[in-house]
């Protein structure tokens, strides 16, 4: 995906606790400077390992208006600001929650929060960006009822800009899907089984 002027890939199966951004405003490019004598550029390319406690493998990365490294062992938020843009000199990983994430589930986006199945797929969590501390909390709270069963797969229904709810679709092993509905603006959210 797409992060700010970069592109990002990551886990993969040669390099699975790295990602790697392109250079600033060239997709096609992954060039990093080499060498005890290079300079490095701020607009350089940026191939590194996720920093944690645990090797970390990336299951899933969201881009966007913020970069978040879903790995094996936990969440992972790459801080950015207008006036601090991603840099190879500045980049670093902050931990937002020890979940380990379904790699069956793509995360769901909405505007300000992230869905995400937990492994072994039986329950869905939410981490929320606050704008005044810049980073993400996990909420302590599971959003998942009896609905969610045993996720395999999810998706993400987009509305119209007039329209304010957001729904997320997470099937189940068994076919069923449960459906999550929510509303940021008002913070509502609810699920119910789809039929």
């Amino acid at each position: 995906g797409f992060s700010k002027a970069r592109l990002v890939f990551g886990g993969s199966s040669s390099l699975p606790s790295h990602y790697a951004m392109s250079e600033d405003s060239l997709f096609r490019s992954f060039r990093v400077g080499t060498g005890a004598l290079a300079e490095v550029l701020a607009t350089d390319a940026i191939i590194r390992p996720v920093i944690g406690d645990q090797v970390a493998r990336i299951e899933h990365i969201v881009t966007g208006q913020r970069l978040l490294l879903f790995t094996d062992s936990g969440i992972y938020f790459v801080p950015e600001s207008s006036d601090q843009p991603i840099t190879p000199s500045n980049i670093k990983e902050e931990w937002v929650a020890p979940y380990q994430v379904n790699q069956l589930c793509v995360p769901i986006v909405y505007t300000d929060s992230v869905l995400f199945a937990v492994e072994p797929g039986t329950v869905v969590r939410e981490i929320r960006y606050d704008a005044i501390s810049a980073g993400y909390n996990a909420s302590s709270n599971t959003l998942s009822t009896d609905v969610v069963k045993a996720v395999k797969a999810s998706a993400k229904q987009y509305t119209r800009d007039d329209e304010h709810e957001q729904y997320a679709y997470f099937l189940n092993t068994d076919g069923t899907i449960a459906v999550h509905q929510g509303i940021e603006a008002e913070q509502l959210s609810g699920w119910t089984p789809w039929e």
